[in-house]
């Protein structure tokens, strides 16, 4: 993949995701929420993140709360954004695979809901930028057969869906 591949998928993803709104769930919140912490851990937490804009999470905290995406409830495509720009302005982050698990629909049990149900919510705009961020994941070694499956479960069907309902 060249730079100029992924800075044309970065220019996208911030395209269709501009003006997205963090839900109630931040980041540093998830961990808590994953480790089952008590409602004053949460409110402690989430005094953590203040940025307004996704595009303003700092890279340092993506990479601190990799698991973030699995957590993030109502807050899910405001932080997929960062986490996908995240991942092609750095290949070796470790939320690379995370970001693309997040993306993944199980092909042998029932689709994770939580997953289906935050897929539900995006634009056509937002499904092909997903799309076009998991096409340039196949051509990396590690993850592109986690890539390859999420567009072959789910995606490509969505963006055609998506697609011939806009006309």
């Amino acid at each position: 993949m060249t730079e100029t591949d992924r800075q044309r998928v970065i220019d996208k993803i911030e395209r269709a995701f501009d003006g997205v709104a963090r839900g109630e769930i931040t980041l540093h919140e998830t961990d808590v929420i994953d480790g089952c912490g008590s409602d004053r851990k949460r409110r402690k937490a989430r005094k953590l993140d203040v940025e307004k804009r996704w595009q303003d999470v700092p890279a340092s905290a993506i990479d601190n709360h990799q698991a973030a995406l699995c957590f993030a409830g109502d807050s899910f495509r405001y932080y997929l954004a960062a986490f996908m720009v995240r991942s092609l302005r750095d290949l070796t982050s470790p939320v690379v695979d995370f970001t693309i698990f997040a993306l993944t629909p199980d092909t042998n049990k029932p689709r994770h809901k939580w997953k289906m149900e935050h897929f539900s919510d995006f634009s056509p705009e937002q499904i092909q930028a997903v799309v076009e961020f998991l096409q340039l994941m196949t051509e990396e070694e590690d993850v592109g057969h986690h890539a390859k499956l999420a567009l072959d479960a789910f995606w490509t069907e969505k963006a055609e869906q998506a697609q011939s309902a806009s006309g």
